[in-house]
Parts: C-alpha cells; structure tokens; sequence
C-alpha cells in the first residue's frame, strides 16, 4: 500500500508541481518529512482525521491501509487536498500575500472557535461570509491554503470544458420550468450545464462508503451560489463575492511572487485523473495508470 501511495503521490503532486515549476523549486518551496500510518485517526467526537500537518513542513497520513488507488475522489479527500493545502503554507510562510486577503472576511475569523461558530452540518453560514469550508475561518493563512486546495480539487465550469456560459437569459436555469434544473447557477445553459455536471459520475461514484458525498465531487460554480449571499445586511459583499475577491488576490500573488499560474497547476493536475480512474470525463476507456510496483511509474 505505501508503494501504491508513493506513486500516487508522484503522479498527482510532485510531477505537476515540478513541470509548473522546477524540481529546485518543490525542494525549496515544499514539506520536506511525510509520514505515512496505515490505520485511520480519530478525532474525540469520532469523525476521521485524514491527515496531521506541523507548520506545512511534516505531515501524516493516516488510512494508508486502505487507499482506493483508482478512486480520484478518495484520493482527493483522503490525500490530495491535504497535500496541496499544506504545501500552499510553505509559500506564504517565505513570503507573505497581500494583507488585503485578510481584509475582505476579517472580522468573521473564528480562531479555535471555528467548530461550533458555524451552526449545524450543512450550514452554509461559512460561505455567506466567504470562507470556502469552515476550517477556513481559523485564520487567514488557513482560509488562503483551503481555497487554494479546494480551488484545485472542485469541478470547474469554467475550466473543465462545459462550454456552457450564455448571455441568453432563456435558457438560464430560472427561466427553466424543469425541476431538475433548479439551482444551477445564472450565466449558463441550465441543460448543457446540468449534463455537463452529471460526466462527473465517469470518474466514479459521488459517495462514500458512508453514503456522504465526497468533497471533491462539489461544483466551484454551485459552491458560490450558495454563497451568493451576505452574511448580514450590513456587509457590502456577499459570500461569493468575497471568494471571487480572494481567488483574484491568490492568482494575482502566486503569479507575481513564485511565477505560478495556478490554473495551469490545476489543469496539469487534473489532465492525470482519467489515468487514475480509467475512464475521461466523457466516460470513454483509458489506460489505466498502475501504482502497484515502484517500477512502473
């Protein structure tokens, strides 16, 4: 299973960042100590703990055991996600982004409050208030390296080939008397989206084994129409608007600081997943990538 995981991480981290990059520059500019334990971590109220991180240079994995190689979204939600967002803390811990970032949701970070601030599971007070995911609300450099990781992992309709974006207001989803069109965000052809969205199940099942949906599965473009509110009457911005703000800020920083283009890091990420899965995004058969033997890869 550690062999399996080595050239996964091979596959879906260092060799992207590398080709973005430079391989002096992932030596510099990454964690340097990542531990691997085969057996699952629990937290004191009994969820999983997928990964431990000290200041974005050591890192544990836990779960090795039972790592589903072939399964982009496991992957993504037991692995990747943790890897991207801490290896984001090694750049701004050399060199620190605009304090302006901090200033677009500043007076909503919780701290070590963050658990219970945010109201039951499902809530979606985090994202009026322009944090990505919960956690993100602890502080500005962990809201900077949660958008980041979940800019990478969440589908794009704007990146991943839709081709769905229309001024024409008639095919919008609220002009749409199809229940099943309900909710997809304005600006695009509701239908053209919604089975644009759907290829998603070409890359596997959108659940796990605890019938949860997986993270990674979400839409960037639904996460931020739920976020398209304001978190009090008073704000100028809403939730969505706050994101938007502060992906331009990241984009912006990545480019001019370390000559990083994010949407290129991500688009050479993602280029790999019908290799893990077996399948592209149209559902066609592809070669199936074997992380089994060191090899091979």
């Amino acid at each position: 299973k550690s062999i399996e995981f080595v050239n996964i991480f091979n596959y879906l981290f260092v060799e992207p960042y590398i080709k973005v990059t430079s391989k002096e520059f992932l030596k510099e500019h990454s964690f340097n100590i990542l531990l691997l334990l085969g057996d699952p971590a629990c937290n004191a109220d009994g969820s999983k703990n997928v990964g431990l991180a000290s200041a974005g240079v050591k890192i544990h994995l836990t779960e090795i055991n039972n790592i589903q190689p072939n399964s982009i979204y496991w992957l993504n939600d037991n692995f990747l996600v943790t890897l991207y967002h801490e290896n984001a803390h090694t750049w701004h811990q050399a060199i620190r982004f605009s304090p302006t970032y901090e200033q677009i949701s500043g007076n909503d970070y919780k701290g070590g409050n963050w658990v219970s601030a945010w109201g039951a599971y499902g809530s979606i007070e985090h994202l009026k208030a322009g944090f990505i995911t919960t956690y993100s609300s602890y502080n500005r450099d962990e809201d900077f390296v949660e958008l980041l990781a979940r800019y990478i992992v969440f589908f794009n309709a704007d990146l991943d080939g839709c081709n769905c974006a229309t001024t024409d207001q008639s095919k919008w989803a609220k002009n749409s008397t199809n229940p099943d069109l309900q909710g997809i965000p304005d600006g695009y052809d509701a239908l053209a989206y919604y089975n644009w969205r759907n290829k998603r199940w070409n890359y596997g099942y959108l659940y796990d084994s605890q019938y949860r949906n997986y993270d990674s599965a979400q839409v960037w473009q639904d996460v931020l129409a739920r976020a398209d509110e304001k978190i009090r009457d008073t704000e100028q911005y809403t939730g969505k608007e706050k994101i938007e703000q502060k992906i331009a800020i990241m984009k912006n920083y990545l480019s001019t600081t370390w000559n990083i283009d994010l949407d290129a890091l991500r688009a050479e990420i993602r280029s790999r997943y019908p290799y893990v899965v077996g399948k592209d995004f149209e559902g066609n058969e592809v070669p199936k990538k074997d992380f089994t033997g060191l090899n091979n890869n």
